[in-house]
């Protein structure tokens, strides 16, 4: 019974990083699935990657402001500045980190974006957590 307990206490302690998680991983299937679909269609690797960090961005956005971080008191012109910069420099990782791994390592575009992914996954959570949706102090 204590495991039960102990694992209960666990998903209350960190159940906004477990929703963060599960976001992440519907985000990564967007991104994943368009990506290999404009590959399908002869996009460059680029664009397609462009494009589909894009659809996984909007993603993120809507999921994580409204169910992971529960922003409903900051309007949306005010979050989404920061969450565009914060998605610019994700894509610019994204991108050379792509690049990278194509032109220089030799990675197959088609497996590419699996290798880059986590990588650029920890550093959007990171710069989310600690700058777009970070709480306020309440004044006492």
């Amino acid at each position: 019974m204590r495991i039960f307990q102990f694992a209960k206490d666990m998903l209350i302690k960190y159940k906004r990083f477990i929703m963060f998680c599960l976001v992440g991983v519907l985000n990564t299937a967007v991104t994943y699935v368009v990506y290999r679909i404009l590959l399908f269609f002869g996009v460059n690797f680029q664009i397609a990657n462009a494009i589909g960090d894009i659809a996984g961005g909007i993603n993120s956005y809507i999921w994580n402001r409204f169910w992971v971080f529960r922003d409903t008191r900051t309007k949306t012109v005010e979050s989404a500045p920061k969450f565009v910069v914060t998605f610019l420099v994700y894509m610019f990782a994204s991108w050379l980190l792509m690049m990278l791994s194509v032109d220089f390592l030799g990675i197959d575009e088609r497996w590419a974006k699996l290798f880059v992914l986590p990588i650029t996954t920890v550093l959007n959570y990171f710069m989310n957590k600690v700058w777009t949706f970070a709480r306020k102090k309440q004044a006492e």
